[in-house]
């Protein structure tokens, strides 16, 4: 056998002995039976992190057996876990306590403020609807300064009684997991027989209160919406349609809406668009800081 030969034969065989030391995982993150969404998951393989999904779960590639890899999350104590020889991994995030004294000055000294207007609930002429594992997202560009600790969104429905597990959303720059603003926990709510004639025209408020404060100077442009989380990734109920309040300004210059379809999940999008844009524009409220 040649040099040359021996060589590649060398080369071949260490290759083999690196490939089988490495494996791809799969995982999940939860806390306390809940998933935790764009949590960020670190190995000394990769050349930058990855993050969980909107349902917690999340790939690594090409990592070596025994290897530590750190997960860090707003909201949670960073964990470090070492990958054994196993495809498939869960991990359980521990909540960070939060001072008590902050979360309350958040809830006294704040108030919600309208910044949109919206036909009343039982006239509305237009709605911006959603079914389960799809996201509405707004772009929205401030006209002026604002501190905010909770978004409002006002629901309506086909005049039926729906149950749905509801996420906000809030990005800055891009939609991505590590732009994320907040801590941001799926919520359920039951949406009543409301809102379907003049005898039932209560809004019904969809209200998300957080643990930190959000800033937004004049001219800044933030990413706000919700998710709506299945029950079950193996039977999405594509059935119930669940309908949000529009802006009653056409067009609003400060608005840019979409529709998402599971967001940060490429395996369960399947055959569905990334983004569509809408025609209408979502209605919400902010929890002003005063």
């Amino acid at each position: 056998m040649s040099i040359t030969n021996k060589y590649y034969l060398i080369v071949f065989i260490l290759f083999q002995q690196i490939s089988f030391s490495q494996q791809n995982i799969k995982g999940s993150i939860t806390s306390e039976n809940e998933p935790v969404p764009y949590a960020q998951i670190y190995s000394k393989a990769s050349e930058r992190p990855v993050y969980s999904d909107s349902l917690g779960t999340f790939h690594l590639k090409n990592i070596n057996q025994n290897e530590t890899i750190t997960i860090k999350c707003i909201g949670y104590e960073d964990k470090n876990v070492k990958v054994a020889d196993n495809n498939s991994i869960k991990i359980e995030l521990k909540k960070a306590d939060f001072l008590l004294d902050e979360i309350v000055i958040d809830v006294i000294n704040s108030g919600w403020e309208k910044f949109f207007k919206k036909s009343k609930a039982h006239l509305w002429a237009s709605i911006v609807p959603a079914i389960e594992g799809f996201s509405l997202i707004t772009k929205f560009k401030a006209t002026t300064d604002v501190k905010f600790n909770g978004i409002c969104f006002i629901a309506k429905n086909n005049g039926i009684y729906l149950t749905k597990r509801l996420r906000p959303l809030v990005f800055k720059k891009t939609i991505e997991p590590s732009s994320t603003q907040i801590d941001s926990e799926v919520q359920v709510f039951t949406i009543p027989k409301n809102n379907t004639g003049k005898l039932n025209n209560k809004d019904f408020r969809v209200e998300f209160i957080f643990n930190n404060i959000i800033e937004l100077k004049k001219g800044e442009e933030i990413y706000i919406g919700v998710e709506f989380v299945p029950n079950d990734l193996t039977n999405v109920n594509v059935s119930d349609n669940l309908m949000f309040a529009s802006v009653k300004e056409i067009n609003s210059p400060h608005l840019e809406t979409k529709l998402y379809s599971f967001l940060f999940n490429d395996e369960v999008r399947g055959k569905y668009y990334k983004e569509i844009p809408l025609n209408e524009d979502l209605y919400f409220e902010l929890k002003v800081v005063k």
